[in-house]
């Protein structure tokens, strides 16, 4: 807490200040304290607390994180989707779905999650308890408490992203491809 400055004090002790005494102080009804004391303990206005830059800083580092984690869990989940499009996303998505399976089932430490904590902390904000999916998504994107029933939503997502990746890649072979049927072309002119 910071020391009032020689103005608020110049104030006080000449008696124009806006604050009420101990004597004129009254509860919220408007009547006297019933605490046997002759009057309510003087509060002093809350002063806010101080911003550095570097606390600032970090707490942006912090959300930034928070930010990272979210679209990583969205490129995890939902990127075989998006492969259907742009084919080349897939090892991006696939490399994600290990890395967030493996985190989940061997209880692995998410770098992300580390950075989060120590931007959190050099801020001078309190902790959370628990990793991302704890503070973040329990409860948000499923109830708490049913874990297994989102992370078994969670793969069967990913699982038919991917088999709709492979149709989609199986229709778009060229004509001449081995893997398509050797049905003539109905084409009379392409048979000749």
């Amino acid at each position: 807490m910071t020391r009032p400055s020689a103005r608020t004090c110049a104030r006080a002790s000449t008696g124009t200040s806006s604050w009420p005494t101990r004597a004129a102080a009254r509860t919220r009804w408007g009547s006297r304290p019933r605490n046997g004391r002759s009057g309510a303990p003087l509060h002093l206005p809350r002063v806010a607390p101080r911003f550095t830059v570097r606390d600032v800083f970090f707490e942006a580092v912090a959300y930034v994180a928070v930010g990272l984690h979210f679209a990583f869990l969205a490129l995890g989940l939902l990127g075989g989707f998006a492969a259907w499009r742009w084919p080349r996303l897939i090892w991006f998505q696939v490399a994600a779905a290990t890395w967030l399976a493996l985190v989940v089932v061997a209880s692995l430490p998410c770098p992300l999650t580390w950075v989060e904590d120590q931007a959190r902390a050099r801020a001078g904000l309190p902790p959370h308890h628990g990793g991302f999916l704890d503070t973040w998504v329990a409860g948000v994107f499923y109830p708490r408490g049913h874990e297994r029933a989102a992370q078994l939503v969670a793969v069967l997502v990913v699982l038919s992203s991917w088999a709709g990746l492979a149709v989609a890649r199986r229709r778009r072979r060229p004509a001449g491809s081995p893997s398509r049927s050797r049905r003539p072309s109905p084409d009379p002119a392409a048979r000749g």
